[in-house]
């Protein structure tokens, strides 16, 4: 049995990883269509904060459904989710 195996046994740490994993990924896409086209400051300033500020978000701090609604405004995209059946 893996590391991950034995601390999602219980279902609350089941449930942090599963919350941290998917706050990683959109994180991580977000942060990629950034760098791809320097958009970091723009996002900044039409989100009214800072740049550091922006990077906190992206670092998984405060990045509710709002947040990112906001961020896909602000860049001119929208948001599209999909849920598909867990691999067991």
């Amino acid at each position: 049995m893996t590391e991950i195996e034995r601390f999602t046994k219980d279902p609350r740490r089941a449930q942090l990883l599963r919350q941290e994993q998917l706050i990683l990924e959109v994180s991580e896409q977000i942060a990629r269509w950034l760098t791809r086209r320097g958009e970091k400051a723009r996002l900044a300033r039409r989100l009214g904060v800072t740049k550091p500020r922006v990077s906190q978000i992206l670092a998984g701090d405060n990045l509710s459904l709002r947040t990112l609604a906001d961020i896909a405004g602000a860049l001119g995209l929208t948001v599209t989710v999909s849920l598909t059946k867990a691999k067991r």
